[in-house]
C-alpha cells in the first residue's frame, strides 16, 4: 500500500507521496495501490480521491507500473462512481471491500458483487476480506462468485488458520490470494501458491525480499526462523504503541518513516496517527534486538 503523507493542515504533502512511490518502485514492487484501509480509502473526500487517484496513476504510469485503486464507501453508488472515475482514468485493477454499516446478508453480498464485478466486467477486482466489514467471506462464497464473475481475480486477508487456508487455496482455485507475513509463511510451509500483503517487513527491504523467497522456495527451516524474528518485531511494535486500539495507519506510516525519516504520521480526523516518539522507541528496540532488520537498506 502507498500510505498518504498529511500537511499540517491535511493537505496531501505530494513531494512525500511522489518519493514513496519512487522508492517503492525502485527498491520494493511496482505492485502498488492506494486507498485500502492503511491508505486512508475511508476517510477522503471525493474530491481527494479524483485528486489523489489522478496524481497516483499518471506517477505510476511515468514509472512503467501499473496502478491500483481502492475503494471503501459506505455506499454502493459512491463505489460505482468511484470505480468509474477510475475506469475514467484508464485504472483497470480496482480494489474493493464490502460496506461496513451493517453486516450484509448473502443475498446483500451477491448483489454488492454483481453491482461492480458484473457491472464491470472489463475490471480486475480484488476484494479486501477485512473484519471491519463486520461480514468476511467464506472460501466456499468465493468459490461461487469467482465462478459467476471471472474479474474477481483476487483476495487479500490476514487469516493464517491452517483449516481456512486449505479451505481457501482449494475451493477458489482460480484467484490469487494474497495473505499479510504470518499467514504467507503458513501458505509456503503448506505448498501454496499465494501472493505476499507486505505489511510490517516493509522495514527493510532487503529482508523483506528474503523472506518472501523463503516461503516461495517452502524453505520451512527459514519461514521457522524468519517467524520467530516476526513475532519479536511484532512483540516490540506493540510495546512501542500507546495503549488503545489503532486505525491502520498508524502502524503503517510508522513503517514509511524508516524509508524517510520526514514522512508525517498523522492520519485525517477524527483518527489519531503514532508520534515521532513512537516511532523512536520501535526504531531503538529493533536496534537493540534486530539489528539487521534497521541496516542494510
Amino acid at each position: 500500500t502507498c500510505c498518504l503523507p498529511w500537511n499540517e493542515d491535511f493537505s496531501l504533502d505530494e513531494a512525500a507521496f511522489i518519493r514513496e512511490i519512487e522508492f517503492l518502485v525502485r527498491n520494493g514492487t511496482t505492485n502498488l495501490y492506494i486507498f485500502g484501509t492503511a491508505g486512508e480509502g475511508y476517510a477522503v473526500s471525493d474530491t481527494q480521491f479524483r485528486e489523489i487517484s489522478k496524481l497516483f496513476t499518471e506517477k505510476m504510469r511515468s514509472l512503467g507500473a501499473e496502478p491500483m485503486i481502492g475503494v471503501i464507501s459506505l455506499s454502493l453508488n459512491t463505489i460505482i462512481e468511484r470505480i468509474e472515475y477510475s475506469r475514467d482514468l484508464g485504472v483497470d485493477e480496482v480494489q474493493i471491500s464490502l460496506p461496513a454499516w451493517g453486516a450484509c446478508t448473502g443475498t446483500e453480498i451477491r448483489r454488492f458483487f454483481a453491482e461492480t464485478c458484473g457491472r464491470f466486467p472489463d475490471v480486475q477486482f480484488l476484494h479486501y476480506n477485512v473484519a471491519r466489514s463486520k461480514r468476511q467471506l467464506t472460501p466456499d462464497e468465493y468459490g461461487e462468485l469467482s465462478a459467476l464473475y471471472p474479474n474477481l481475480v483476487a483476495s487479500k486477508s490476514g487469516n493464517d488458520s491452517a483449516m481456512h487456508l486449505y479451505d481457501l487455496f482449494t475451493k477458489a482455485p482460480d484467484m490469487r490470494h494474497f495473505l499479510t507475513e504470518f499467514a504467507f509463511g503458513s501458505a509456503g510451509m503448506a505448498g501454496y501458491d499465494a501472493g505476499l500483503l507486505i505489511s510490517f517487513t516493509t522495514i527493510n527491504w532487503n529482508k523483506a525480499k528474503e523472506f518472501y523467497s523463503a516461503c516461495v522456495a517452502g524453505n520451512q527451516r527459514l519461514i521457522a526462523h524468519f517467524f520467530k524474528e516476526l513475532s519479536g518485531i511484532r512483540d516490540g511494535l506493540s510495546q512501542a504503541m500507546n495503549p488503545g486500539s489503532h486505525i491502520d495507519g498508524a502502524y503503517d506510516k510508522l513503517f514509511c518513516k524508516f524509508d524517510d525519516i520526514s514522512f508525517p504520521l498523522r492520519l485525517l480526523p477524527p483518527y489519531s496517527g503514532s508520534e515521532n516518539d513512537v516511532f523512536e522507541e520501535f526504531r531503538l528496540f529493533l536496534q537493540e534486538n534486530y539489528p539487521d532488520w534497521i541496516s542494510g537498506q
